[in-house]
């Protein structure tokens, strides 16, 4: 009888396997992708959780900076109504929390231990009100891009790791570092004070008139490595 039973089980899951491979096979030999691609994204649950500190804190007067340390989330940091923090991805509970300390809007990962994987596309959106000028924005992060959208600040200190940095619509008066390995950096319809811009390996475009200088002549230095520098 427990051979039996072993058996069907047996059957059970080579037809649960076959059932599975035969709905990607478009012909003999050949896996259609595009069913794969598809069965695969419709079964990613996403989730936001809302992290937006206390609304008392959230004034001019508290918040000077943001301040995100991260990895393997893309952070999106653009204009809106009010503060907030939004965490999108597919845990079930919020694994990032922020506060404002000195000054400083500080959003990091609750634990930097165990598994952080997740599916899809995790991101972090960080709302900044219109027409507030900050005075540091600083961002560090791995395998994830960084854009900034209609954002005026004083200095930037972006680092970034295995993923794209993207500046549309950004002011920078005073200056500071934009570093990035193995992605491309890309600015367009920004304003920025004297800028110097390199790659070690890559190309470097320029379509706008940007001052541009060296050393410390420049008061923005865009620095690449393995990766794109275009100017627009």
């Amino acid at each position: 009888m427990k051979k039996t039973l072993k058996l069907g089980a047996f059957l059970m899951g080579v037809g649960v396997v076959i059932s599975s491979v035969s709905f990607v096979l478009a012909k003999p030999g050949e896996i259609d992708f595009n069913r794969v691609l598809t069965r695969d994204l419709s079964h990613i649950k996403t989730e936001t959780h809302d992290i937006t500190p206390d609304k008392s804190q959230l004034t001019n007067d508290n918040i000077q900076g943001v301040q995100v340390d991260t990895n393997s989330f893309d952070i999106v940091v653009k204009s809106g109504d009010q503060y907030s923090v939004q965490e999108i991805d597919s845990a079930d509970h919020a694994v990032f929390e922020t506060k404002v300390e000195n000054q400083q809007l500080i959003i990091s990962k609750k634990s930097k231990k165990g598994n952080n994987y997740q599916s899809g596309e995790p991101r972090l959106e960080i709302t900044i009100p219109r027409n507030t000028k900050l005075q540091k924005m600083t961002i560090q992060s791995e395998n994830g891009d960084i854009k900034l959208k209609d954002i005026s600040t004083n200095q930037v200190q972006l680092t970034n790791t295995n993923g794209d940095i993207e500046l549309k619509q950004v002011t920078i008066d005073g200056g500071g570092n934009v570093t990035n390995k193995n992605g491309d950096i890309e600015v367009e319809q920004s304003q920025l004070p004297i800028v110097e811009a390199e790659t070690k390996s890559g190309s470097l475009s320029m379509k706008r008139a940007y001052h541009v200088s060296y050393g410390d002549g420049a008061n923005l230095h865009l620095m690449n490595q393995s990766g794109d520098v275009d100017l627009d």
